[in-house]
């Protein structure tokens, strides 16, 4: 029979970051820093404005588990 295992990450409404520079620990990059990736579910991240100033947007699959 599967577990349910619970995972408490820190980030913010719809970002991977709670605060500037506090990112969920299942963020990390790849192609030498070129891209962001989660490594929890396994998909790129989206930088939320589009200019490079580091608020990623939390993945469809992260932002559909969470408790309500």
């Amino acid at each position: 029979m599967p577990k349910i295992l619970k995972i408490e990450i820190d980030c913010a409404e719809k970002t991977c970051a709670s605060e500037p520079g506090k990112f969920c620990r299942f963020v990390s990059t790849k192609h030498f820093g070129q891209h962001y990736y989660c490594h929890l579910f396994e998909e790129d991240l989206k930088d939320s404005l589009g200019n490079g100033e580091g608020w990623l947007l939390r993945c469809e699959k992260c932002l559909e588990l969470e408790d309500k």
